[in-house]
């Protein structure tokens, strides 16, 4: 065999050996290829059968679902617009004992609140709702017990109704609302709702004092109704207010200077005597500065000053002191002019649940309108026009809570005529106030 045969013979056996050697590693890989296949197909049955499973319990879930909704109606269902609904509230129960001039009352009294609160927040406005406890006075929301019949039921009315809508740091509110003003007892009573239309910029904090910079608020009030007036028999009342807030580590502090003025028919509304003696109208000012302090983790100290004075009485008006309004024949002869001032400082101390307080009350007979000033203090004793002005005392109270929303405070107030108006000693009076509270 030469040698171009056996290089030929060569060659052939090796292309044959390659040819049969791939044919034999594709058979390999297309059997494996095979096998997978088969695997994934058992594996994608079995998740099958899961997923059938699964949709069968969900199907009896849903079913078990939509029965429970026929058969049962939700409880509340609020209208589409409005985003979300709050309530809140309090009862108060207490025990009173006064002693004025001799004169001795025991009485249990309580006082239930009730808030709603709607809120859209597509429509950019906010409804507030209140009940309470309480007659037609705006200064007191308590019902006493028994009063004139045994185990009588209270009363139980609408205590504020307002509107309010807000942009960026403008509010404007309308309707019967909490008060707005940054005050104490001396002027506004804590009961007081205000009715009528109020702006506010930075709407002050009125319980913690957090408000920070410039703030001012305005309103307009519808005062009260006069039905003797032969002429006009509305009575109305412009307040304005501006304040500045600040806030530090450890002090928060605001300071306010206010304007009260009710219109020249205010005080037809406010008496039964003879309207023709009086010559001065209700046109107030005040400055009331108020500080909360941190002084331990535990510990923390409230005070406040507030200073009014009553602009306008002139020299020459007579007090609301005299006889000719009182009826007594009690020998006073006061300027009004003399009678117009009021102040009260105060501080409360809290250590972790248990806190004390105590503050000293000055309120002259013309200086402020006793219609809307605390009723409390100066209860009992004989003014003319009421009882509580022409006052000066303290007022001490201590508290405890039991947890966040039960607590039990017992207050003390110690006062006296600051002028006689009864021809003899000043009266003066005592009055014990024992509050057991929950807020729900």
């Amino acid at each position: 065999m030469n040698s171009k045969k056996l290089i030929s013979t060569i060659a052939a056996a090796i292309i044959a050996t390659a040819s049969y050697a791939n044919d034999t590693d594709k058979s390999s890989e297309l059997e494996l290829l095979r096998q997978q296949v088969a695997q994934q197909k058992e594996a994608l049955q079995r998740l099958e059968g899961r997923l059938n499973s699964q949709q069968e319990q969900f199907n009896r879930l849903d079913s078990v679902s939509y029965s429970q909704e026929k058969e049962e109606a939700p409880i509340l269902k609020l209208n589409k617009h409005i985003s979300n609904l709050s309530i809140k509230g309090d009862l108060r129960i207490r025990y009173e004992k006064r002693d004025v001039d001799d004169e001795e009352r025991d009485r249990f009294r309580q006082r239930l609140r009730l808030g709603l609160k709607w809120k859209s927040e597509d429509e950019n406005f906010e409804i507030g709702v209140g009940l309470a406890t309480g007659g037609g006075d705006a200064t007191s929301t308590n019902d006493t017990y028994s009063e004139k019949f045994p185990y009588e039921s209270g009363d139980l009315r609408v205590d504020y109704a307002y509107a309010k809508h807000t942009w960026d740091d403008i509010d404007v509110i309308v309707g019967q609302m909490k008060n707005p003003f940054v005050t104490s007892a001396i002027v506004w009573d804590s009961d007081v709702r205000p009715v009528g239309a109020v702006v506010q910029y930075n709407a002050p904090d009125l319980k913690n004092y957090k408000t920070e910079g410039f703030f001012a608020t305005a309103g307009a009030f519808d005062y009260a109704y006069s039905p003797d007036n032969d002429n006009d028999k509305e009575s109305f009342l412009a307040a304005g207010q501006i304040g500045m807030g600040i806030k530090a580590d450890n002090i928060n502090s605001i300071i306010a200077a206010s304007a009260y003025l009710y219109d020249s028919k205010a005080t037809d509304a406010n008496s039964d005597f003879d309207q023709s003696e009086i010559d001065y109208d209700f046109q107030i000012i005040d400055l009331v500065a108020k500080a909360n302090m941190k002084l331990a983790d535990d510990m923390k100290l409230d005070i406040f000053g507030h200073v009014a004075a009553n602009i306008g009485t002139d020299s020459g008006d007579e007090s609301i002191m005299n006889d000719s309004f009182t009826g007594d024949a009690n020998g006073v002869d006061e300027d009004a002019d003399d009678n117009n001032m009021a102040y009260a400082i105060g501080a409360k101390l809290s250590i972790n649940d248990f806190y004390v307080g105590a503050e000293f009350r000055h309120v002259e007979a013309d200086a402020v309108n006793s219609w809307v000033s605390d009723s409390d203090f100066g209860t009992g004793t004989e003014v003319g026009l009421d009882s509580n002005t022409n006052v000066e005392g303290f007022v001490a109270k201590v508290g405890y809570k039991f947890s966040k929303n039960v607590s039990v405070q017992l207050a003390a107030l110690f006062y006296e005529e600051i002028e006689d108006v009864t021809s003899g000693d000043n009266d003066d009076g005592t009055l014990y106030q024992l509050d057991l509270k929950y807020k729900f």
